[in-house]
């Protein structure tokens, strides 16, 4: 255990929990980074339970400086060359100041083989979905587990790249097969 294909399958299995700001519970409620972790600890990678103690919506680079506490950041060259199992960080607009527009990292979310799963609250649940400019281009950085073990599978890895420089899109929320959360 401890493989990307791991993180992935664990994180599939909280599809459809409702989001909950702060949630750390699968099958009751999530948020982004209790997905994230609540995966990352059910594919056998040793990670704390993080506090729940943050905003909505992001005031500091807290995120990013929590997540490197625990998780490895990895140098890529953008979201095309991610891989699934990789813990993804997106930014938002939170404020304009003097007609200046500041953007906070203030998201995450797993990638997949499809795109990715993560708890938002556009959605009100835990979703998968695929790739969109809209994301694309809120993409800040990215992570690995620490510990993570390689797949050796680099077909996926391509046909991840290939989706994203062919701008094949599943739309903002495809459908997917509801998974019944047990």
């Amino acid at each position: 255990m401890r493989t990307r294909q791991d993180i992935v399958d664990a994180a599939r299995t909280m599809l459809g929990t409702r989001f909950h700001h702060q949630g750390r519970t699968p099958g009751v409620g999530l948020d982004c980074i209790g997905l994230g972790f609540c995966a990352g600890r059910m594919a056998g990678f040793d990670l704390p339970t993080i506090p729940a103690d943050y905003p909505l919506i992001a005031v500091d680079d807290r995120l990013v400086r929590e997540l490197d506490k625990y998780l490895d950041r990895v140098q890529v060259s953008g979201i095309g060359s991610t891989k699934p199992g990789m813990i993804l960080v997106f930014e938002f607009v939170v404020k304009v100041e003097h007609g200046v527009k500041i953007s906070l990292p203030q998201h995450i979310r797993i990638r997949t083989d499809l795109g990715f799963i993560h708890a938002w609250t556009g959605c009100g649940k835990v979703a998968e979905h695929g790739i969109d400019k809209r994301w694309a281009d809120r993409f800040v950085c990215a992570y690995d587990y620490r510990g993570i073990i390689e797949d050796n599978d680099d077909k996926t890895v391509e046909t991840c790249k290939n989706k994203f420089e062919n701008n094949v899109s599943y739309g903002p929320f495809p459908k997917f097969p509801e998974r019944k959360v047990s």
